[in-house]
């Protein structure tokens, strides 16, 4: 089992496999590396593709620690942690590829990191534009992680996100944590000079827009499919997007 140790001391499981171009995947809230990229298939078409996938398991999800202390998931800690593995890896060129809390990590990793060289922003849209991050309250968020009768939250978002969390048996103390150390900083979308794709279901309410939010981007490119926050990345066309446009931009 492929372990690296963040900078400030954390076990962070990943996988590595296949050959090729460097494509380093961050998956979503309550979710984990073989969740977000094997079990949809994602993985598998990018190593078909020709690329070797390295699929992270961000602090306080999968099978990398989980602390409980707000302050080890402030937005600078989940950067370092991508920086981290490139260097463990001795990767010096990579595509970097997001889904929802993931690709809110790419767009605040990738301007100051010169060994990104695309990136792929799924699972976000024009709501990242206009609330500096996802528009679920963090406090919101942290509260439905830690009430015992989920029947009892009242903000549907805060609902789906910890109905997501007991499916997938995440660590929902580690989430709360998670929730109140996350910065809401605006994003500098301007920084972003790498080509990038976003890319969203069309019944995507929670992320919006995909084209919004691809046109604010130096070179952006938006796509909308089939499905919504959780069902888009079952489409067989999500991952054939990715390696479209990985194929043009990474080789």
């Amino acid at each position: 089992m492929p372990v690296l140790t963040s900078p400030d001391g954390l076990p962070l499981f990943y996988r590595d496999d296949g050959d090729g171009p460097a494509v380093v995947l961050l998956h979503g809230l309550t979710a984990d590396g073989e969740m977000n990229w094997e079990w949809t298939g994602i993985g598998p078409a990018l190593r078909a593709g020709g690329f070797r996938t390295i699929a992270l398991d961000q602090r306080g999800h999968g099978r990398s620690a989980k602390p409980t202390e707000p302050d080890a998931y402030r937005d600078e800690r989940f950067v370092a942690d991508v920086r981290a593995l490139l260097d463990h890896l001795g990767i010096d060129r990579c595509g970097l590829v997001g889904y929802s809390l993931g690709s809110l990590v790419v767009l605040r990793a990738t301007p100051d990191e010169p060994r990104v060289v695309a990136v792929v922003l799924g699972g976000i849209g024009e709501r990242d534009i206009h609330t500096t991050d996802h528009s679920t309250d963090g406090e919101a968020l942290a509260r439905a992680m830690e009430i015992d009768d989920p029947d009892e939250i009242e903000d549907p978002e805060a609902r789906g996100f910890r109905e997501w969390a007991d499916a997938n048996g995440a660590n929902r103390a580690a989430l709360a944590a998670l929730a109140r150390g996350r910065g809401r900083d605006p994003f500098d979308l301007a920084a972003m000079a790498v080509p990038a794709l976003v890319i969203a279901g069309a019944d995507d309410h929670l992320a919006g827009d995909p084209f919004a939010l691809a046109h604010r981007l130096p070179v952006g490119e938006g796509r909308c499919l089939a499905g919504d926050h959780t069902t888009a990345l079952a489409d067989p066309s999500f991952g054939g997007e990715i390696v479209r446009f990985l194929s043009h931009h990474l080789r």
